[in-house]
């Protein structure tokens, strides 16, 4: 989760941004599905990291659903690098989301 990451989220117009967060929600999910059955993590092990990337996919519906109203830079820093800090075992998989997210909005797909 790079600033230049944050830069491509503001930059985005408001139906791409919308189909990022959509996008980051389905990666997440599996991300979750990774750690579920990753059989090198204990079930505390993967019982606290799914809290936590629970607590992100919260605050992403939070974005589509306009209960939260976080610029790219406040939702970069105070939910996905936050939860990274306070679960550093996810922070790769929060990663791999927002940049295969990135990438998925980057081509020039409709929005609607």
């Amino acid at each position: 989760m790079t600033l230049e990451s944050v830069n491509k989220v503001a930059a985005l117009d408001e139906a791409h941004r919308r189909r990022f967060y959509e996008t980051l929600a389905m990666n997440l999910t599996v991300s979750a599905r990774a750690i579920w059955s990753d059989e090198d993590l204990s079930d505390a092990e993967k019982v606290d990291q799914l809290k936590w990337l629970n607590e992100i996919q919260h605050r992403v519906i939070g974005q589509l659903r306009g209960s939260h109203n976080w610029s790219a830079a406040e939702f970069f820093e105070g939910v996905l690098q936050a939860r990274a800090k306070q679960c550093p075992p996810i922070a790769g998989h929060i990663a791999w989301a927002v940049k295969n997210s990135l990438e998925y909005v980057s081509v020039n797909r409709p929005t609607e």
